[in-house]
């Protein structure tokens, strides 16, 4: 529900940036995400509660300081295997895999495998940008319709 009202409010200001159309584009994007400036974000709203397959979730969405909306969500699942599972699904619905590696903590220790992909919007015509990974059996969710803010928000406040 979240995911849908946050993404029609930016759909008609903002579209996949970050040269997502051409792969030259994106890989430059994924080394240099941020062009050289530097983009905060400010937290607009926060949601919790429980989804249809019985996943607790907290949500933020944020503002970039240059208008571009993020959202960050955490599922909470009962068991790994089953945040997993949950993960593997979304990957498989994914117009495009981006990049595809292992998530370290702070501490630097591997807790998992990391996806950034393309997944297809509400509309034909739409699509926007999905950073996920797992840690035991929390399923972290960073969407954006912009690659580079999704990358500067995981960079942000992930790591």
């Amino acid at each position: 529900m979240f995911r849908a009202c946050f993404f029609s409010r930016f759909a008609s200001d903002t579209s996949l940036s970050g040269g997502l159309d051409h792969a030259g584009s994106s890989e430059r994007n994924l080394n240099d995400p941020d062009g050289g400036q530097e983009v905060e974000f400010k937290a607009v709203n926060f949601y919790s509660g429980r989804k249809a397959n019985g996943a607790d979730f907290s949500a933020g969405i944020y503002d970039s300081t240059d208008g571009v909306g993020v959202s960050s969500t955490v599922e909470v699942y009962y068991s790994a295997a089953r945040a997993k599972r949950e993960m593997k699904r979304r990957i498989k619905t994914a117009t495009r895999i981006i990049e595809r590696g292992n998530k370290e903590n702070q501490s630097g220790k591997l807790i998992g495998e990391r996806v950034v992909l393309i997944s297809p919007g509400h509309t034909r015509d739409s699509a926007y940008v999905t950073v996920l990974w797992v840690d035991r059996e929390d399923l972290h969710v960073i969407e954006s319709p912009s690659l580079q803010h999704a990358l500067e928000f995981e960079r942000s406040f992930y790591k």
